[in-house]
């Protein structure tokens, strides 16, 4: 019987390290569009990065939509270098292409 809650005490940890792991690396970045090729985006962030993005985890209407200039945040993860990025959900900025409210003069 020990040896069972042992094995579970175990598992239980060791899905816990992986969650901290992943969650550790998952990242919000938000810039702005500078290029499309396929399912690679060039994004320039927000903090002055141009990042290459890799968007085949991403539905191909999302991948299609984005356009140079758009405001987008990126969440996934860091790639293999400090200029790369997964994305694993890109979202277009809701002001984008809108016209700005302003008030109606009485």
């Amino acid at each position: 019987m020990r040896k069972i809650f042992g094995l579970i005490f175990v598992l239980a940890a060791c899905v816990a390290l992986a969650g901290a792991a992943a969650a550790q690396t998952a990242q919000n970045v938000h810039g702005t569009v500078q290029s499309v090729q396929g399912s690679q985006l060039t994004v320039k962030a927000d903090d002055g990065r141009v990042l290459t993005v890799d968007m085949s985890a991403v539905g191909q209407s999302i991948q299609q939509a984005m356009t140079q200039g758009m405001g987008v945040t990126l969440a996934g993860s860091p790639g293999a270098s400090a200029d790369q990025f997964t994305a694993q959900y890109i979202q277009q900025d809701s002001s984008a292409n809108q016209p700005s409210a302003s008030p109606t003069p009485k």
